[in-house]
């Protein structure tokens, strides 16, 4: 019998995708695939009790830490940044997410220099960083 939390994963893929090695994903952030990077972003704030602002997430109750929200399209509208975060317990904060071969473009540097809850994030470690100094979370996150 799986455990619920396999059982869970395996109903829905397109929430938590097959996990892959580290050394695979940093392989990817180098070669300038953000998509691999955002997947793993967004798998890391489910992990920390946000959940994505879609039907399927509200129809699903309250999450543990707030919510967030993946602008996708960010060129059709260039006045947000990559995440909308939402925590329930502290103001709300964007963040930028570039791979390595990924060019901030004018509008994003000016919002991520005027706006005082806004990061630029090409690795991980920024993304926990920027979580932690936002949510007021110690180590545990």
């Amino acid at each position: 019998m799986l455990e619920p939390s396999e059982a869970i994963r395996r109903l829905n893929p397109d929430i938590y995708p097959p996990p892959k090695s580290l050394a695979d994903r940093q392989a990817e952030y180098e070669a300038g695939q953000e998509k691999a990077f955002q997947a793993d972003v967004e798998a890391y704030l489910r992990y920390k009790g946000f959940e994505p602002r879609t039907d399927k997430a509200l129809d699903c109750g309250t999450p543990r830490a707030g919510w967030y929200y993946h602008h996708n399209k960010a060129e059709d509208n260039p006045y947000l940044l990559d995440l909308l975060v939402m925590p329930f317990d502290s103001p709300a904060f964007e963040l930028e997410l570039k791979a390595a071969k990924g060019r901030v473009r004018k509008r994003q540097r000016q919002i991520l220099e005027q706006h005082p809850r806004g990061r630029l994030c090409v690795s991980m470690q920024d993304v926990r960083d920027a979580v932690r100094e936002f949510t007021g979370s110690g180590e545990g996150i």
